[in-house]
């Protein structure tokens, strides 16, 4: 790609007039990076990160909100190679700050995950080259040359004599992976997750899904078969839309978060008539008791920063905060001392070492780390 389109590209994304084409480009450059690169030369790289660079300086932004186009914009200069941004001060406005990439002691995560078919066959999808992995009553699986693991129904074998066969993919910690169901819906699953699902949909009357940990979802619509995500304490209920669940064990709450269109939302130890309607915008969060639930406004694209490459903290505990960097970058947390009330406002990207991310939190001048091998130890 030469200088003068991928900058024509950068503008068109910071004024979020892309095409979908466009879009997919920018998102194919992010996923991609940490391990394949981005398909452009260091004279392109090194001349777009600087004009970019030098119009980045003259914005003034409110710290009271993220602003998304900075947000994209900052993103998409790490594909290209120059780094990450953060908010510093929480009490005045601020530039955006942006810091240089250096070399850490622990990797970003990357698309990792594990395959295990119906009949205990364990592929897993880290290692293996793109074509088809494998083929069952029905269906053909195969890896797309971007990392992607699509079904494609050529039958209605699915399940035979009445009992549904499943299969299961799982992320590690450090992981994720983006999969293509057979009825054509897409999910991105964030790292320590897993989604098991049938082979096929065709004679099933819904299509049920069980999750476990986070995952993005944007479901094919099909109103004679409503789609259904279940997890440890919710069921969400769809006919088309998009949404994310988080459902991690170790977070207080499951959480939805609509995108557009709407969906049903119960707490399992509840029955599905004590439910709530979402629209796009709102967030239902079901306690630990699985049964009460309550709904409120969040910012989405911070909700779903995940997704697009970024950890996005809008007064985030550091608890919380240390558990996002924990699945991502496959490290253990200890505490000294307490922490709590400590919180932090900004936006940083997933594609870089955790030490660097360390040293941005750290100017906050709220929390400090130290780092033992794969052990971070968090204290005032």
């Amino acid at each position: 790609m030469s200088y003068e389109k991928a900058k024509a590209l950068l503008e068109k994304y910071k004024a979020d007039s892309l095409s979908e084409t466009e879009k997919a480009l920018v998102e194919k450059w992010l996923f991609s990076y940490q391990n394949e690169g981005p398909n452009l030369s260091d004279d392109t790289i090194e001349g777009i990160s600087k004009d970019v660079w030098e119009e980045l300086q003259l914005k003034q932004v409110k710290t009271s909100v993220l602003w998304p186009r900075i947000a994209a914009a900052a993103c998409l200069l790490f594909v290209l190679g120059v780094g990450l941004f953060f908010y510093l001060d929480k009490g005045n406005n601020s530039q955006v700050r942006l810091a240089e990439v250096v070399t850490g002691d622990i990797s970003p995560g990357g698309n990792k995950a594990v395959l295990t078919l119906s009949n205990g066959e364990r592929i897993s999808l880290t290692d293996a080259n793109k074509g088809e992995l494998a083929k069952q009553p029905g269906i053909l699986i195969s890896k797309t040359s971007d990392g992607q693991l699509v079904y494609e129904v050529n039958g209605d074998e699915g399940h035979v004599a009445g009992e549904i066969r499943y299969n299961t993919v799982e992320t590690p910690r450090g992981g994720q992976y983006q999969v293509n169901l057979p009825d054509g819906s897409r999910v991105w699953l964030n790292a320590a997750t897993s989604l098991k699902f049938p082979l096929s949909f065709v004679n099933l009357h819904e299509r049920k899904v069980e999750l476990k940990g986070e995952a993005y979802f944007e479901v094919e619509k099909d109103e004679q078969r409503p789609f259904i995500v279940q997890s440890d304490k919710q069921a969400v209920r769809v006919l088309g839309t998009h949404f994310n669940v988080n459902s991690y064990a170790d977070e207080q709450y499951a959480k939805t978060t609509l995108l557009e269109g709407s969906v049903k939302v119960w707490g399992l130890n509840a029955s599905e008539n004590n439910y709530r309607i979402l629209v796009p915008n709102q967030q239902a969060q079901i306690s630990s008791d699985r049964s009460s639930i309550r709904v409120v406004n969040v910012d989405v694209q911070a909700e779903t920063a995940w997704k697009n490459g970024m950890f996005s903290f809008e007064d985030t505990p550091i608890e919380n905060i240390m558990k996002q960097l924990s699945r991502w970058y496959d490290i253990d947390v200890v505490y000294k001392g307490n922490v709590e009330g400590k919180t932090v406002w900004g936006s940083i990207t997933r594609y870089t070492e955790v030490s660097k991310v360390l040293s941005i939190l750290e100017r906050t001048g709220k929390i400090h780390f130290k780092v033992e091998g794969r052990r971070i130890i968090v204290s005032k």
